[in-house]
Order: structure tokens, then C-alpha cells, then sequence
């Protein structure tokens, strides 16, 4: 065998292995999600979970400069506030969120 047709083999060889892998890579393909997940067996989302407390009072833990803990029906939540400072057990309410963080203002 000569150097040319030792490379058109090597060639030859090397896309038959590339074809192979993209092949079983494409039929896996483990990195998209199959299954979803929703109320009936039990899964919820924390959006859903969070927005039972829009428009709820309850009273900061710790200071919120500008942000800090509030407790709302037993149950304590990182929160934060508009920008101002508030007191420890001050009465506040959640007015909205930022991404999954409660926003509260002094009622």
C-alpha cells in the first residue's frame, strides 16, 4: 500500500465512525427531557406555591435593608423590600415578586 491509499482508508474509516456516533448520539438524545411533571402525581410548581401569598401580611423577622426574612402564617420567607429600610416586626405586605423572591411595603 502506498501513503494514498492508506489516507482515503483512514478517511474512509474515520467518517464511518463520526457516522456512527452522530447516529446513536441523535437516537439517545438523554438531554431533553421525555416526561413532564404536573399536579396529579403530586408535583407543584414553586410559582404556584408563591402565589398564595401575593397580597398576604405578615411581619418581618430581621431587618429588611432591603432585604431580609418575613414570616407570613407560621411560615418564613426570604424577602425583600422596595429599597427602604424596615424594621424588625413591622407589618407588611407581599405586593409582588422578583423572580422567586416575595416584594413587600410597609402596611
Amino acid at each position: 500500500m502506498d501513503y494514498f491509499e492508506i489516507l482515503m482508508a483512514s478517511i474512509i474509516i474515520l467518517g464511518i465512525v463520526v457516522l456512527v456516533v452522530v447516529y446513536f448520539w441523535k437516537k439517545e438524545d438523554t438531554l431533553i427531557l421525555k416526561s413532564s411533571l404536573d399536579s396529579s402525581e403530586g408535583f407543584t410548581s414553586l410559582s404556584a406555591n408563591l402565589m398564595k401569598i401575593l397580597h398576604a401580611q405578615g411581619k418581618t423577622v430581621t431587618p429588611m435593608n432591603p432585604s431580609g426574612i418575613i414570616e407570613i402564617e407560621g411560615v418564613r420567607f426570604d424577602a425583600q423590600s422596595r429599597g427602604e429600610y424596615i424594621e424588625p416586626g413591622t407589618t407588611v405586605e407581599v405586593i409582588g415578586f422578583d423572580s422567586v423572591t416575595p416584594v413587600v411595603k410597609v402596611v
